[in-house]
């Protein structure tokens, strides 16, 4: 992604088409990776602020973890 603007429009679409499959009952994972080489670049920063808008736009129908939180759910789902 050259522009930070390319970036953002990309995990929306992600996003977008992740809660379409997910009203069909099929759960989702949405995984965003940042590393700092490339997100701390100041050109980059606004990819990572629209990022964290778009995914607080649809706060009330996702559920935004950290990897930490996805493991200790997935343990409990298969005890």
């Amino acid at each position: 992604f050259v522009r930070s603007q390319d970036m953002v429009d990309y995990v929306t679409d992600a996003l977008i088409t992740l809660l379409a499959e997910a009203e069909t009952g099929k759960p989702r994972l949405l995984n965003c990776g940042f590393h700092l080489r490339i997100v701390g670049r100041p050109a980059r920063l606004p990819a990572l602020t629209g990022i964290l808008a778009a995914l607080d736009a649809h706060r009330d129908r996702i559920w935004i973890a950290r990897r930490a939180d996805i493991a200790a759910a997935f343990v409990a789902a298969i005890r």
